[in-house]
């Protein structure tokens, strides 16, 4: 793993730290809601930590993290 890539999760991880589907995380990446950048040939989705953080806190979506398991 590289540095940077401690910094941001996955579409699939993201989901998983609030309870939502990947698709409706995917959206809301989609929709500028949820800040990061794209990566490799498939150009999946990378989202930042602290701003994703912020986007939950702000919506008042239940979270948990860091991920355990």
């Amino acid at each position: 793993m590289k540095k940077k890539d401690k910094d941001v999760l996955t579409t699939g991880e993201a989901a998983v730290i609030c309870h939502l589907s990947r698709s409706t995380v995917i959206k809301c990446f989609d929709n500028g809601f949820v800040k990061g950048y794209r990566v490799g040939p498939r150009r999946d989705r990378r989202i930042f930590i602290k701003e994703f953080l912020e986007f939950l806190k702000e919506n008042n979506i239940p979270y948990r993290y860091p991920i355990i398991g």
